[in-house]
């Protein structure tokens, strides 16, 4: 015989119909439902076990006892405030909709600066962003992961970048199957260069954006004589040039170096107190 639901159902709704089989309405259609009795022990089952709130807004909490942990073989949907958490509030895993827009938030305890949390907001289709507030989370995201990690796309800092090593690593250029890795010059400062050759010319031509670049004082140069002795030297670095002099009747024709440290950041800290 034909059910008669209710004319205008909101979701997680239920009815029991004069046939005995309950049903829930899942925001499109009736289907037939069965909530889990709570039970001591294990909850086993093949199919799809549905946990439903008593009515809107209201929370679902799985809390494991002792040092238990709640462990779920495929995808744990949270759809709207509901919660997950440990044992005496250890871990909690919500949705907030507050200062850090529609994000999954994961916190320990309340929100506050002894309490940290970590919130995945969704900023585009296509971006995400992982930030963190609290006194061990704030300005730091650590990852540890023994195999590393791997990314197919580029990664922006805005900030500061520090490693044990760094290097590059690309396909070998004229070996098949092999790779070609080389590390990062290291030094004491924020350091940048050009190079090139000169010839018949008097002076080095800097690129312009190093007038805001660098600190025009810690600017050296390098330079190597082309063919023969010339008796080379810098003569006077004034805003974007640099003006070479030579001992010699020959034309200038050499390799040059310029080194300098940028003024744009901070100078960097080479010693510092830390295990």
């Amino acid at each position: 015989m034909p059910i008669n639901f209710p004319d205008t159902p909101t979701t997680n709704d239920t009815y029991l119909a004069p046939n005995g089989i309950e049903y829930i309405y899942t925001g499109t259609k009736w289907r037939s439902y069965k909530p889990v009795e709570p039970t001591v022990g294990n909850i086993t089952a093949t199919g799809a076990i549905n946990l439903a709130a008593g009515g809107s807004n209201q929370n679902i909490t799985l809390t494991p006892s002792g040092s238990g942990s709640v462990i779920t073989s495929s995808p744990l949907v949270v759809n709207s405030s509901e919660t997950i958490s440990g044992s005496s509030s250890v871990l909690t895993i919500d949705k907030t909709t507050g200062n850090y827009g529609d994000a999954i938030r994961i916190k320990s305890g309340t929100e506050a600066a002894g309490n940290p949390f970590m919130f995945i907001k969704k900023e585009t289709a296509t971006t995400f962003t992982i930030g963190g507030y609290g006194t061990a989370l704030e300005g730091s995201l650590l990852l540890s992961f023994p195999s590393g990690v791997t990314t197919s796309g580029s990664v922006t800092v805005n900030g500061t970048l520090s490693a044990t090593s760094k290097s590059f690593v690309i396909k070998h250029p004229t070996k098949a199957g092999h790779k070609l890795r080389y590390g990062s010059l290291e030094g004491p400062e924020n350091g940048v260069y050009v190079r090139g050759r000169l010839k018949n010319k008097s002076y080095i031509q800097l690129p312009d954006y190093w007038t805001g670049l660098v600190d025009e004082d810690s600017i050296t140069v390098h330079l190597t004589s082309i063919g023969h002795t010339q008796g080379l030297y810098v003569s006077d670095i004034e805003k974007n040039r640099v003006w070479i002099g030579s001992n010699s009747d020959y034309h200038i024709h050499c390799f040059y170096t310029v080194f300098a440290e940028r003024k744009d950041i901070d100078k960097l800290v080479v010693e510092y107190e830390g295990d």
